[in-house]
């Protein structure tokens, strides 16, 4: 049984050059490329927000005022909490999804590592080795 057409989708592919059915067909196909959200909560914190996190975690932690010399989960939830341009609602969960996908880890020895990166004793003194397939072996 053959397709129905209205009037106008039977003329305009004649009407068009074959290099603009091309580009038409590329342009209705590029929607389709679109990496979009995988389903799940939806994403509540925008890369502003996440440089936010990196920013209060990169900072040393005073000990008088975050009441920590090292950050955990919990200390930097509350330093970001109490901060007056901070997350009131954040979780420890994206805390820890932010500096996971940021290249951090949790180490045994309870402190946060660079993911790739070595601390090496060499004669000459200690010594940052860097693993050049880190970024590989992280996905």
């Amino acid at each position: 049984m053959p397709k129905k057409c209205l009037p106008w989708q039977m003329v305009t592919p004649l009407l068009m050059p074959p290099s603009w059915q091309d580009e038409k067909a590329a342009m209705q196909l590029l929607p389709a490329l679109e990496t979009r959200h995988g389903g799940g909560p939806p994403i509540r914190y925008t890369a502003v927000e996440c440089e936010r996190i990196l920013r209060e975690f990169r900072r040393a932690p005073d000990r008088r005022l975050d009441g920590t010399a090292t950050w955990s989960f919990v200390t930097l939830q509350r330093a970001l909490r109490r901060a007056p341009d901070g997350l009131p609602h954040v979780s420890t969960y994206t805390i820890g999804c932010v500096l996971h996908q940021a290249g951090y880890m949790w180490q045994q020895d309870r402190t946060w590592c660079d993911t790739g990166k070595a601390i090496r004793v060499r004669k000459s003194g200690p010594v940052e080795v860097t693993d050049p397939d880190a970024a590989g072996k992280k996905t």
